[in-house]
């Protein structure tokens, strides 16, 4: 799958140079020509998006050239070759250089480019520090240098000298927008500085791209400086991210954010799906469901949460006497696992294939959700706040249709989950995301965005569709003392 960008921190090596190191060996081998570097000013007050007028920066590993690109982009507002600028030294530095420019001692790129030298061969730059600007009018103008070659790397730290629970937790929030394209969280929490990415204008920018271009963002490490460090008492937010699958730029244009989240997309572990024939939709109701009682229900939540707790103190399963458990929970049935905290996603797993008792089943899927990879490990603090959704699934039927207008018609939006499946990639959303998509176009899209292909896929001839039913129900925060 093509990696088409990163988000990576700034700060000093031995503090966030283990998170920015996930980020860069997901790229090592890779072949790019051009690497464009979005970073925040520090140093620097000005309107626009500067470029440097040089023709390399320069490490200990050897000089970088800059791409003739970043002529390409200067006449694109908002960029510029170094616009006019208020800059302030760091402190301790003396009195400003004589015709300092934004770039002059903005760390936030040139600490990224060691890395990229070692990962790296016969690349060059496109070095750009953000004043104030539109994100979305610069997205659409950088979007006219960016191609199939071209990697985008965004430099950001996360919140700012917080306690280090308190750091978890925004930072935690701070991602799953980015995940969710929720721009109006990150937009609203730019006026909180201690709280927000400091490179919170190259983070939209790259989210304006990643939505035109269905660019999944996809979370691969977070840490802060008291993981790295040891001190907790004032901790800085470290993220690492990739922006994968899509299409590259073909243009100048970018999509009008027609829509302020992405759905909750639940994850699924890698399972087979059974059956080879075709069948209809099913004619609805809960016939290819267990219809459980309220007893079995609050068994199995019951044994969601005893889960939970169990995993906060030591990431086991609890010991569960297999003949105190219900009959029919001890029958075959698929199912995920939902947490969300605060109205936030907060974990998501489950299995599409009944292979194991429905009780284990739980069990399993409510331990995976709270090692949930998007996210870190639950913490016993978060319990107090949390809500838990089980969803027993019925056995995914495959079906048939001749065409995609077929396919639109025989969809039934809030009833059928669905598994989308064409060569070698798969996703599946849940019927409870039909609340975020009730058009079944879009929802489709989505689901083939999740499954990092581009959006019209689901119209190839050779796609496959599979639909399933859920029973769903869930409590807050049962049990969490």
């Amino acid at each position: 799958m093509p990696i088409r960008g990163l988000v990576v921190p700034h700060a000093g090596y031995p503090y966030s140079g283990p998170v920015a190191g996930v980020a860069y060996k997901q790229i090592a081998g890779r072949k790019y020509a051009t690497v464009v570097l979005l970073g925040p000013s520090h140093y620097a007050y000005f309107e626009g998006a500067a470029i440097p007028d040089v023709d390399a920066f320069q490490t200990p590993l050897g000089e970088v050239p800059l791409s003739n690109k970043a002529a390409i982009l200067a006449q694109h507002p908002p960029f510029a070759f170094d616009p006019p600028a208020r800059v302030r030294p760091p402190g301790g530095w003396g009195a400003c250089a004589s015709g300092a420019t934004p770039h002059t001692y903005e760390h936030s790129l040139e600490v990224q480019l060691p890395f990229l030298q070692t990962v790296l061969s016969d690349f060059e730059i496109v070095p750009i520090v953000f004043g104030k600007v539109d994100p979305r009018e610069a997205a659409e103008a950088l979007a006219t240098i960016l191609d199939d070659q071209t990697l985008l790397v965004v430099s950001t730290d996360l919140s700012h000298y917080q306690p280090y629970r308190l750091a978890c937790d925004v930072d935690r929030r701070t991602l799953d927008a980015i995940v969710r394209f929720d721009f109006d969280y990150l937009e609203g929490l730019r006026y909180e500085p201690e709280l927000s990415p400091c490179g919170s204008t190259g983070v939209l920018v790259a989210l304006h791209l990643a939505r035109a271009y269905h660019w999944e963002p996809v979370l691969l490490d977070y840490r802060n400086s008291g993981d790295t460090s040891g001190d907790k008492s004032a901790v800085v937010g470290y993220g690492a991210m990739a922006f994968c699958g899509g299409v590259a730029p073909r243009g100048p244009e970018v999509e009008e954010n027609t829509e302020e989240t992405e759905p909750d997309a639940s994850p699924q572990q890698d399972t087979e799906i059974a059956g080879e024939g075709t069948a209809e939709a099913p004619s609805g109701g809960l016939a290819h469901l267990p219809n459980l009682t309220a007893e079995e229900k609050r068994f199995l939540l019951d044994l969601a949460w005893a889960t939970l707790r169990r995993f906060v103190q030591d990431g086991r399963l609890p010991v569960v006497d297999s003949k105190a458990v219900p009959p029919r929970l001890r029958e075959p049935w698929a199912c995920f696992v939902t947490l969300r905290r605060r109205g936030a996603l907060r974990g998501c797993i489950g299995t599409l294939t009944a292979d194991q008792p429905l009780y284990l089943a739980v069990m399993e899927n409510a331990r995976n959700a709270a090692r949930d990879p998007r996210f870190l490990p639950l913490e016993d603090w978060e319990l107090a706040d949390l809500t838990v959704e089980i969803s027993v699934l019925s056995p995914p039927q495959p079906l048939e249709f001749r065409s995609p207008e077929e396919l639109l018609q025989k969809l039934r939006p809030g009833v059928d989950g669905v598994i989308f499946q064409w060569r070698g990639a798969r996703a599946t959303f849940l019927p409870q995301v039909w609340e975020e998509l009730p058009d079944p176009e879009e929802f489709l899209d989505r689901l083939c965005q999740k499954a990092g292909l581009p959006s019209k896929t689901w119209r190839q001839p050779d796609a496959k569709i599979w639909v399933y039913q859920v029973e769903k129900f869930g409590e807050v925060a049962h049990g969490a003392g």
